[in-house]
């Protein structure tokens, strides 16, 4: 039987496969885990878990970004093709930037989450003598 009580061992091993780059679907498919509603219902009723389980995407947009490098070394090493190894780094290049906002390429200028909203400020001085 599937557990549907969130309990923080179940949290903790989530989290961990999470951080190890198994899906959350994955991890949902197995017999001792909860189903993924659950696990959804879980991150949103519980604002420790949903820090827990963000914290471990990141840690998975860390690992992904690492990988990128072993990529590099089998392309070298020749035990993957050039064109297989573009794929496999542009989808971590992706997660990576996804999971881990330090690794996303969009340029922020401001008015972000982390970021001051941008102020404008404009005065127009007109000072026209209409005699």
């Amino acid at each position: 039987m599937r557990p549907s009580k969130y309990t923080p061992e179940i949290a903790e091993e989530i989290c961990n496969l999470i951080a190890d780059g198994v899906s959350l679907r994955k991890i949902c498919q197995a017999d001792l885990m909860p189903d993924r509603g659950t696990v959804m219902r879980w991150e949103n009723d519980n604002l420790e878990f949903r820090h827990q389980i963000a914290r471990a995407r990141e840690i998975r947009g860390e690992n992904d970004a690492d990988y990128l490098e072993e990529i590099n070394q089998m392309v070298i090493d020749k035990t993957i093709g050039a064109s297989e190894a573009a794929v496999i780094s542009n989808n971590k290049k992706w997660s990576a930037g996804k999971l881990n906002k330090k690794y996303n390429d969009k340029l922020q200028i401001g008015g972000a989450d982390d970021l001051p909203a941008i102020k404008t400020d404009s005065t127009i001085n007109l000072n026209v003598n209409l005699r």
